[in-house]
């Protein structure tokens, strides 16, 4: 007869906490029964002595039921836990074959636990397989179903498999799997394990985004959990059921069917769930502008022990707060928050999360106006989620990949885009992303039967949470001003909240009313607008840190420019604002100045730089046989911004006037500064006597005709007639007609969204020669400076060494090695003295920048990578290093000149800044560089010009000096190719 001693062990928190360890006897003496309940102190454990009839196996039998646990043997250090398939239902089957005692406890928490144990002093065969299929099912979930020896080990090898599948992101294979494991529990009448079944279903359910399904699911696993009293399915049944009524819209149910659940988890001692909870309370009161409950729910996440979170919670918690932050224009707080959020989801390699945090990161990239890297995340969150596992997070991946597209004026790749989003967002039943899409949609789509999408969303849907009624708002309101519909314009903005809004929100409503001011003769009342708009947003970016993030968040700035510029060209000439204020407004709205450092120089993320410039070495000249990790280089310069959180606060660039801005000039010179609208671009051209506004032609034409100009003399290739026509063409558009002719100098402050204007090539209005010719020219980084420079204090050239290694992926530069010796025999003999070379690298550079009065000379290659910021750099070293703006921005930089004798440091790609301009915008005085590719022939010709030039008459500045340089160029037999010369430019802070 078989013999089974039963009991139930209660281990509760009621004893003393003297009584560490109580002990039970399980004898097989007779086939009676035993059951039993044991309370225990917090932290004590059970020991249960065992002991089988003399020479007859047995086996025992431990079921959770409800609480993980775990166990050791008498005089094992360490204990083990309870393979838990499903979750705090684990089950332990061990066989014996003598007296021995095991210590059983329960893992964390101060709350009662209970284990069912069950010891078989005459097992039969089904009962001896036990240990077996449970540690094969237990293997990974390799297990199968049909090799099982009874029903019981069917079920825990389906059940282990399911999660298996699950683990590895296969929810087309766990969903099955679970189902089947549901029917083998049903039919052991195992209601607990049961709705752990059930719940796994509803999570590959939700995992499809097929939500009504979930739901369902969800429901019936609740139902089992309370009919057998197991409080831990119970409550997580209760959170499936409310993320699936939120993702099914059905907002309000959401939020008050998750209120229940924090104290429901932290009465089962599951403070991780509870977290869990009082993360997803946090992110529905946002989507529904309750920010109290916000900040309540994150008060309670905040007082419990991090270390008691799952990383996957941490992950969670790191990734709203970069939502909220970004909303809130905390931009610091942002990225320190979404690259921890990151690191954690890489850490435990969840793609879904993944996707969710790099499609955060495009967010935040594109609202700062950084299209480039909020492509570059998008397109990883693309790749990275599959329809089978994430489809409604694919859907919302193309909407955001559509909206940049639009931005970009990329129409195929937005009608593309826009159209894949809608298909999966309808599939996936998210009936709110299909809104969100819809009314996208409605904006760049005026016909009728985009707005009727619309309309007939909303009538299947009815009610929307806050975020979505804004998001509707303002796309009823670009709608209706693009239809020039000025009083539905008015009632969309007119519904808008005046406190409350996100940052971006709040930046779209301002330039939609900005425009419907314009549009309806109230353009004095548009420009006050956007002057409030742009010091709030100027005081957004310059609260940040780290210097590369605070010129990346003023980036918006030149999208209230272009609304500024459309105001005031819509004005009649007479009742425009004074030029002081337009000067005001381009000293306003420019963003490069915010890279001026804190004027010390700190140690504290020099790891952080050291990695990102790793990163970006591996991303520009990737190896072949072992390519970099995607997004290497993004995830390094978060890191980077988000390590200069700490650093002192930036140096505030001193506001010049207008009358100051004149002083600074000498006799001769001619500052124009020009500023592009959506439509229509104006010009602020200012001497020292005078000082006048202008119209240039329209933007679309200046932007192809410098396209054009960049074409034609970036080639050397190409016929001086077709760039002498090129030439005239962009200046014809660019530069005032009525515009007096620079006796000596011009000065250009020009529009940041203008990239690479070879000034040196430009024609002068009714002149048939070039600039050049005629006067030196300069980019000005900042109203204030002096154009000449004194003596230096030092004189260092640095040339690049590269290995064989380097050598293999960058050419040779064979004449940088012979200009130490031409710089120096073109120094006057007083000089010689003060000269001095040595290699490039990282320490020689920085020390040579933060020395006062010293002139810098660097001879090696130079890159740029279009659109990103920090992707322009120096290569160095043997295997090559890169050295980018980025490490040097935030240092006290003194040095008086800096001459970059290598490619394309002079050249940026509209927003992002180039090498040369950030260098300079930083605080260097004076540098010169090439916009594109430089030749080493022609370097050896024109730096012994340049130098002699400039220590001849140093006070006369670089910019002359570089002109006499170009010069020789142009009379030179192999030089006077356009190519050669009018790469060079002067860039002056």
């Amino acid at each position: 007869m078989r013999r089974v001693v039963h009991f139930i062990l209660g281990l509760v928190a009621l004893l003393p906490a003297t009584a560490a360890t109580a002990s039970i006897g399980l004898r097989c003496v007779d086939a009676m029964p035993l059951r039993n309940r044991v309370t225990l102190a917090a932290g004590a454990s059970v020991a249960l002595e065992l002991q089988p009839a003399a020479g007859t196996p047995a086996l025992l039998r431990i079921d959770e039921q409800g609480r993980d646990l775990e166990w050791r043997w008498l005089g094992d250090e360490a204990f083990q836990s309870i393979a838990a398939r499903p979750p705090r239902l684990g089950l332990l089957a061990l066989a014996l074959d003598g007296t021995r005692t095991l210590q059983l406890k329960a893992v964390g928490g101060n709350v009662s636990a209970t284990a069912a144990v069950q010891l078989d002093c005459a097992p039969d065969a089904a009962a001896v397989a036990l240990p077996a299929c449970v540690a094969a099912a237990n293997a990974a979930g390799s297990a199968s179903p049909a090799m099982a020896s009874s029903l019981l080990c069917r079920a825990l090898a389906t059940h282990a498999r399911a999660y298996a599948a699950s683990r590895d992101n296969k929810p087309e294979d766990s969903a099955p799997l679970y189902r089947e494991a549901a029917e083998l529990w049903r039919r052991l009448q195992d209601g607990p394990r049961q709705a752990a079944a059930l719940l796994g279903l509803g999570e590959q359910s939700m995992r499809r985004a097929k939500y009504r399904e979930a739901l369902r699911v969800s429901q019936q696993s609740r139902e089992l959990a309370l009919a057998s009293s197991s409080g831990y399915y119970l409550a997580r049944a209760g959170g499936q059921i409310c993320l699936a009524l939120q993702y099914l819209g059905r907002i309000d149910q959401a939020w008050r069917c998750m209120q229940e659940l924090p104290a429901l988890y932290q009465s089962l001692g599951e403070t991780n769930e509870a977290a869990n909870a009082w993360y997803l309370i946090a992110a529905f009161a946002a989507e529904n502008g309750k920010q109290r409950e916000v900040a309540s729910a994150l008060r309670a996440v905040d007082a419990i022990d991090p270390a008691r979170l799952s990383p996957l919670v941490r992950g969670r918690l790191f990734y709203l707060r970069a939502r909220l932050s970004t909303e809130a224009g905390q931009i610091d707080d942002a990225v320190a928050a979404l690259r921890q959020a990151i690191a954690v989801f890489d850490q435990v390699s969840d793609k879904r999360w993944q996707g969710n945090a790099y499609l955060r990161a495009a967010e935040l990239y594109f609202q700062m106006g950084s299209l480039d890297e909020a492509s570059d995340f998008v397109a990883s969150a693309i790749r990275r989620l599959t329809e089978a596992q994430a489809r409604d997070r694919l859907g919302i991946a193309y909407l955001l990949q559509a909206r940049l597209a639009d931005a970009r004026g990329e129409v195929d790749l937005r009608q593309s885009a826009l159209a894949e989003s809608q298909r999966l967002l309808t599939k996936a039943e998210r009936p709110l992303a299909e809104i969100e899409a819809a009314a996208f949609a409605s904006t760049v789509d005026l016909r009728p039967a985009a707005q009727s999408l619309l309309d007939e969303r909303l009538r299947q849907h009815g009610s929307v949470p806050a975020y979505l009624r804004q998001m509707l708002d303002l796309a009823a309101a670009q709608r209706a001003l693009a239809q020039q519909d000025w009083t539905a314009t008015e009632q969309a903005l007119a519904r808008l909240p005046a406190q409350g809004m996100g940052v971006a929100a709040q930046l779209q409503r301002d330039r939609l009313r900005a425009s419907l001011l314009v549009a309806t003769q109230r353009a004095p009342q548009a420009l006050a607008l956007l002057d409030n708009a742009v010091a709030e947003l100027r005081q957004i970016a310059t609260a940040s840190r780290a210097p590369a993030l605070r010129q990346i968040a003023a980036r918006r700035l030149l999208d209230l420019r272009r609304a500024w510029v459309d105001a005031y060209a819509a004005l009649p000439p007479a009742q425009r604002p004074a030029p002081a204020a337009l000067w005001q407004m381009l000293q306003s709205t420019q963003s490069a100045p915010l890279l001026r450092g804190t004027g010390t120089t700190g140690q504290a993320n020099e790891d952080a730089v050291l990695q990102a410039d790793r990163a970006l070495a591996a991303e520009l000249l990737p190896d072949s046989e072992q390519p970099p990790a995607e997004l290497l280089a993004q995830k390094a310069l978060l890191t980077l911004y988000a390590s200069g959180a700490n650093q002192p606060p930036p140096l505030q660039a001193a506001v010049i006037d207008l009358a100051q801005a004149q002083a600074t000039l000498a006799d001769g010179e001619l500052l124009l500064a020009v500023a592009l609208g959506s439509q229509q671009a104006i010009a602020l051209s200012i001497s020292r006597g005078q000082v006048a506004s202008h119209e240039l032609a329209a933007t679309a034409q200046i932007r192809s005709s410098l396209t054009a100009l960049q074409a034609s003399i970036g080639d050397p290739h190409t016929p001086l007639n077709r760039i002498e026509r090129d030439a005239a063409t962009f200046s014809q558009a660019f530069l005032p007609s009525q515009l007096p002719r620079p006796a000596s100098r011009l000065l250009l402050m020009a529009d940041e969204s203008l990239a690479a204007i070879p000034l040196a090539a430009l024609r002068w209005p009714g002149d048939d020669f070039f600039l050049v010719e005629q006067a030196a020219s300069s980019f000005l980084s900042s109203a204030a400076g002096r154009s000449g420079l004194a003596e230096p204090e030092r004189i260092r050239v640095l040339t690049a060494s590269l290995g064989e290694a380097a050598r293999k992926e960058l050419p040779m530069l064979a004449g940088a090695e012979q200009e130490p010796r031409l710089l120096q025999l073109s120094l006057p003999p007083a000089l010689s003295p003060r000269f001095s070379e040595a290699p490039l690298d990282r320490h020689s550079l920085r020390q040579a920048l933060d020395g006062a009065g010293q002139w810098v000379h660097i001879a090696a290659h130079g890159t740029l990578r279009s659109g990103r910021q920090g992707y322009s750099g120096l290569w160095f070293g043997a295997a090559p290093e890169f050295i980018g703006w980025i490490d040097l921005v935030g240092r006290p930089l003194q040095a008086e000149l800096l001459v970059l004798n290598a490619c394309e440091l002079g050249g940026s790609s509209g927003s992002s800044a180039s090498f040369a301009a950030a260098l300079s915008s930083a605080g260097l005085a004076h540098v010169v560089a090439g916009l594109w590719k430089v030749s080493d022939g022609a370097g050896a010709l024109w730096v012994p010009v340049f130098y002699s030039e400039l220590a001849r008459a140093p006070a006369a500045g670089p910019a002359v000096a570089l002109r006499a340089a170009q010069l020789r160029l142009m009379q030179s037999r192999l030089f006077r190719h356009p190519f050669y010369w009018a790469s060079m430019i002067h860039l002056q802070h």
